[in-house]
């Protein structure tokens, strides 16, 4: 989405913008695949992201988007870049866009305290306008969001996704999905989303205030830290490097347990389609 959002800031035709960034997500889950829970139905899922992409490229085509480009890699030193993640805007500012399950207080936090966003920040030297899309969480088989789900009236042909005083709906409204209606159509799909007034539940925009002088001091101790100690094992292979095992399991699961713990790291890695080395 975030390719997405930049082409259509340099005035990429919608349609063309739509297809291109769904093929392209599409591709991803046929190679390398979706990670999922055993059991879950991942073309299902699939789909729903997929309508979430439509629905979203259809919204941020009605709004004014400044015109965005990638800012160049900043030197680090001799041997060393730093590649921002976020959109220069001319005015010249940075604008970065992120995608969480919700936008809220704790995942503002988090994002703010994170890598990406603070060395874009400091980096820069530019100020910076956070932008938090909420797309929601999967439920079962399903995503979860007004992006891909409403809600359809048994007794006659519509649907809404809730009250106009904002509140949810009776049981006799049933869920839909946008992906499971060939004939449903993401402008339709968006107006009605204005209409019950959603959207401005879903999107955040924050303006980020300049770091204070002492901590841009510390996170440049900090990179110098991590570059340095990147540089001096580089001559060492990554499955010889002490393992970070309290990570393997908290917060979450590590996806790379199996490459970690294989009998030869070097050998299952060869080959196989879930990495991709880079140049």
């Amino acid at each position: 989405m975030r390719s997405a959002i930049l082409g259509l800031s340099t005035g990429v035709e919608k349609q063309l913008i739509s297809v291109k960034t769904v093929n392209a997500f599409l591709q991803q889950v046929k190679s390398p695949g979706l990670l999922r829970t055993e059991g879950i139905d991942t073309f299902k899922l699939a789909m729903d992201y997929a309508a979430m992409i439509r629905t979203q490229v259809e919204y941020f085509s009605r709004v004014t988007l400044l015109s965005f480009t990638k800012p160049k890699p900043i030197t680090i030193n001799s041997n060393t870049l730093w590649l921002p993640l976020s959109f220069a805007a001319e005015s010249g500012a940075l604008h970065r866009w992120r995608f969480v399950d919700y936008a809220n207080d704790d995942a503002i936090m988090t994002e703010l305290h994170g890598w990406e966003l603070f060395g874009d920040l400091v980096l820069s030297g530019m100020p910076m306008t956070l932008h938090m899309v909420s797309i929601g969480r999967r439920d079962r088989d399903h995503h979860t969001s007004p992006w891909c789900k409403a809600y359809k009236a048994p007794s006659f042909n519509m649907y809404k996704f809730q009250k106009k005083s904002g509140g949810g709906l009776s049981d006799n409204w049933k869920p839909i999905y946008f992906a499971d209606d060939i004939d449903l159509d993401p402008s339709d799909w968006v107006d009605q989303m204005i209409e019950d007034d959603v959207i401005t539940s879903l999107i955040s925009h924050i303006n980020v205030t300049e770091p204070y002088e002492c901590h841009k001091l510390n996170f440049r101790r900090d990179l110098d830290y991590e570059v340095g100690d990147i540089q001096c094992n580089m001559p060492v292979p990554w499955y010889e490097l002490p393992m970070g095992r309290g990570a393997c399991d908290k917060p979450f699961i590590c996806p790379h347990q199996e490459l970690c713990y294989s009998l030869d790291p070097k050998a299952e890695l060869e080959g196989n389609p879930l990495y991709e080395k880079l140049k």
